[in-house]
């Protein structure tokens, strides 16, 4: 077992234990010129790393491997997306994250300001908690937290919503407007004016409208900050993957491992056999909150929504039971499942009776894997073919606060396809936990950064196995 379960953990103020990891160890200088603020164009085109060397112990890792032309003696081999279909083995499964992005970035217009005030939402809070059922729910009424760009002495403040000169609102939604009803921290980002974090709640004239209306009337696609530049007409569809599903809309930042998937490459790979499993984590704006703390220990992850339906996961449990390989797109799907796999050890380990809990926190797995004495307690099979069996509901809908780093051991995905991450970034501790080595993440990070990889949402992919 690795030493980080039963050597050298942290208590947290929930009673779990954490690894002990020093975020210093993992850091790395990104140059602001290899930060992609653009797509590729054409959508597949992006570059790809993939990291096979010759003496991988990785089965899907020697397959893919043996695909590449010229693989001589190399670590690592600088190819590009769109040959992914060449490269993967035809019993390769694919878990998509296919959550869709929403316009959450509005804009108030306040009488004691030149510009419109920026709004980013971030997750309902009242009467729904799932983002998917809260947009397609009646807006009038809805709390949601979000993050102001500006302070309040107190809360109480009216927000009303801004179009451009050259924009209508429809009748039933202008005059919308949000109230603030609550306080909660300041909200500080290099380089910009001092924000808050808050609850708002929706006024629509129109009671019966759907929030997604006010989304799509109002709303901007949320780029995030270190792009430096306000979406364009283009980023709509493009920072959108191809298989974004029209049902399950709730993130407000894309799955971005997936946009470098196009329909021609999609069509490849199953007419090459390949086999796809989808479910949702609807991706907040946490997910760009570094590690401001010495250790990760310290840190307090981000909770997230996740569904996926039961007949979805009885496949993936199926497929792993052929003896799939299984080839995650991104770390949001990667966190998904290996929650999905915990909440299935807890339903084994749990007495007869006890009613099901589909929330996991965020250093819970390594408290279990602790006190159950191995580090996977059941195969991936078995944890989630017992979620299934105790889920009644078609569609299983939770939370995750998973962090993921250092110590971990991965119970489903065999290989990883995942962007280039932010430095202090609990992204970059999940790759090196698959990579199982700190030299080995710092060493491919080295290789992208002076090979001139573009880096984060818009950036390269890589190909990483375990």
């Amino acid at each position: 077992a690795d030493p980080h379960y039963y050597g050298g953990n942290m208590a947290t103020s929930t009673g779990h234990v954490a690894p002990t990891v020093h975020m210093s160890e993992y850091h790395y200088d990104l140059p602001d010129e290899l930060i992609a603020r653009y797509p590729a164009d054409p959508r597949g085109t992006s570059r790809l790393l993939v990291n096979a060397p010759a003496e991988t112990q990785s089965v899907i890792g020697r397959a893919v491997r043996g695909n590449i032309k010229q693989a001589g003696d190399a670590c690592y081999h600088d190819l590009v997306f769109n040959q992914l279909p060449t490269l993967l083995p035809a019993d390769a499964h694919l878990v998509f994250n296919d959550s869709r992005v929403f316009a959450a970035r509005l804009f108030a217009a306040m009488p004691d300001r030149a510009q419109p005030l920026e709004v980013m939402f971030l997750a309902p809070e009242h009467p729904h908690v799932d983002p998917s059922i809260s947009l397609s729910s009646p807006a009038h009424g809805q709390i949601w937290r979000c993050m102001i760009r500006r302070t309040f002495e107190a809360p109480g403040a009216a927000l009303p919503l801004y179009l451009p000169a050259d924009m209508t609102a429809p009748a039933g939604l202008a005059g919308t407007h949000l109230v603030v009803t609550t306080l909660h921290e300041e909200w500080q980002e290099e380089d910009e004016e001092l924000g808050v974090e808050a609850s708002v709640q929706f006024q629509v004239p129109d009671t019966a409208a759907a929030l997604s209306s006010v989304f799509t009337t109002f709303g901007e696609i949320p780029l995030p900050p270190y792009m430096r530049r306000s979406a364009d007409k283009k980023d709509t569809e493009a920072y959108q993957t191809v298989y974004a599903s029209e049902t399950v809309t709730g993130s407000v930042a894309a799955p971005t491992a997936g946009l470098h998937f196009t329909d021609a490459i999609l069509d490849a790979l199953a007419a090459k056999g390949v086999t796809v499993s989808r479910l949702a984590l609807h991706v907040s704006a946490g997910t760009f909150k570094p590690v401001t703390v010495p250790t990760i220990a310290e840190h307090e992850m981000h909770q997230e929504r996740f569904e996926v339906t039961r007949a979805s996961l009885q496949e993936l449990v199926q497929r792993i039971q052929e003896g799939r390989p299984v080839v995650v797109v991104g770390t949001t799907s990667v966190r998904t499942l290996e929650t999905l796999y915990w909440l299935g050890v807890k339903a084994l380990a749990a007495p007869e009776g006890t009613v099901l809990s589909l929330e996991l926190a965020q250093w819970e797995p390594y408290s279990l894997a602790q006190s159950l004495g191995k580090p996977l307690p059941y195969t991936a099979a078995e944890a989630l073919q017992a979620l299934c069996d105790k889920s009644a509901s078609p569609v299983l809908r939770g939370a995750t606060s998973l962090c993921i780093v250092p110590g971990y051991t991965f119970a489903v995905p065999d290989a990883l396809i995942t962007n280039f991450h932010q430095p202090d970034s609990t992204l970059l501790l999940l790759v090196a936990a698959l990579l199982r080595s700190k030299d080995a993440l710092l060493h491919v990070y080295s290789h992208a950064v002076a090979s001139k990889y573009r880096f984060l949402s818009y950036g390269d992919a890589c190909l990483f196995f375990k």
